[in-house]
């Protein structure tokens, strides 16, 4: 199954639904694990964070 977002077989980009369940439960295991590192964070240096987080945009 192509992910594309077009009814044609799409060879650059093919996820398999498994794939995009694996990237997901990774993606939710990060987000976990960047909470609990700012969440430890002293206020001085989670201003720093949030500085690199919102220039990395």
């Amino acid at each position: 199954m192509c992910f594309c977002g077009t009814s044609r077989e799409c060879l650059e980009f093919s996820f398999t639904e498994e794939d995009i369940k694996i990237f997901v439960v990774k993606l939710q295991i990060a987000t976990k694990r960047l909470f609990a590192f700012a969440s430890n964070v002293p206020d001085r240096e989670e201003k720093n964070l949030n500085r690199v987080l919102s220039s990395s945009r």
